[in-house]
């Protein structure tokens, strides 16, 4: 399935429920200030996107990103038009002002976004499995903070 646009805004999941966002192409994802509580579990995986956002959630339960990758549109047939390559120059995945709690993240291409931000979040207990990292700079830190040692060693331990 491909979409252009999908934006999940000001969510709240019941205790025990499981959230799965799967097998989807998407150009622009958001999904932002969600509240997922102790028993529940949110899985994103098997998906591409062109720009991945998460902001402002709110993890006490489980979430497990898996199986990521940039999305690349080329002469995709859609309804009765193709689409030419139209990916955007902005390949951004980003993920800021989140407390996630119990995470995995597993099999995620990073180097194939062009622009990697992570900013002002509190990550626990998370497990990292064949995530590939991007050579180039990650955007890391606190909003207000602009110290840039403090920041080149957070970069280095987003990638460790």
């Amino acid at each position: 399935m491909f979409l252009t646009r999908a934006h999940l805004i000001d969510c709240s999941a019941d205790d025990g429920v499981y959230l799965r966002i799967g097998f989807v192409s998407v150009k622009d994802f958001v999904l932002s200030n969600l509240r997922l509580p102790q028993n529940a579990e949110l899985n994103i995986g098997d998906c591409h996107f062109e720009n991945f956002q998460l902001t402002n959630f709110r993890n006490i339960g489980k979430f497990k990103l898996c199986k990521i990758n940039i999305l690349n549109i080329k002469h995709k047939y859609f309804g009765n038009t193709y689409l030419e390559d139209e990916t955007q120059n902005n390949k951004k995945f980003q993920i800021n002002n989140t407390s996630i709690g119990k995470t995995d993240f597993q099999s995620i291409d990073l180097s194939s976004f062009e622009e990697m931000e992570i900013f002002d979040n509190i990550f626990t207990e998370i497990n990292y499995t064949s995530v590939t990292w991007s050579d180039e700079v990650i955007k890391v830190g606190q909003y207000n903070d602009s110290d840039s040692k403090k920041l080149s060693k957070q970069q280095d331990s987003y990638r460790v």
